[in-house]
């Protein structure tokens, strides 16, 4: 813990007390913690992420991406994503 409170600024105690469960943190708190990692603070509200598919940058594009495109490709990309969590579930 010391390594990340210094990487973060965020006190030791505190990261205990989330880790713990004791706390839950706030925004500032999350992106600060989420920066020692070089990662946007809103990927750690994703359980399980996989650290190397957070890490590429490549959810931050689809969102920002997604958000941007138009109703056509934002309807063609909900289906692709339908579609893989139907294989995926098996």
């Amino acid at each position: 813990m010391p390594k990340l409170s210094e990487k973060s600024g965020v006190p030791k105690r505190t990261i205990y007390s989330i880790l713990a469960k004791d706390r839950v943190p706030g925004i500032d708190t999350t992106d600060e913690l989420a920066k020692a990692f070089g990662l946007n603070g809103w990927l750690l509200l994703y359980p399980n992420l996989n650290y190397e598919l957070a890490k590429s940058g490549k959810l931050d594009m689809l969102i920002e991406t997604y958000g941007g495109s138009q109703q056509e490709t934002r309807e063609y990309v909900t289906h692709v994503l339908n579609r893989e969590r139907a294989i995926n579930r098996g």
